[in-house]
């Protein structure tokens, strides 16, 4: 439920929700809104995806499988490069 807000005759405003009061002050309510723009606006963009792989690649190893696959397929273009150059 939205809350009723009512303005006072002193400038300052009252919200009223489930029953309760609460006084506002609009220069208060702004500052405070300010403060938090900001503070939102200060922190960094969001990381997408590809970000995310790249950091995880190089912070987390492979598994040691990953790490067989490529030593072993490194061997192979070896001994295949070795072998063209016996014929």
């Amino acid at each position: 439920m939205q809350p009723q807000i009512f303005k006072t005759l002193d400038g300052k405003f009252i919200s009223y929700s489930d029953g309760k009061a609460v006084v506002l002050d609009k220069a208060e309510l702004q500052k405070s809104l300010d403060f938090n723009t900001a503070q939102l606006s200060s922190l960094p963009k969001p990381l997408t995806d590809k970000q995310y792989t790249d950091w995880g690649k190089l912070n987390y190893p492979t598994s040691s499988f990953e790490q067989s696959r490529t030593l072993i397929q490194a061997e192979i273009t070896k001994l295949t490069e070795t072998l063209e150059l016996c014929k």
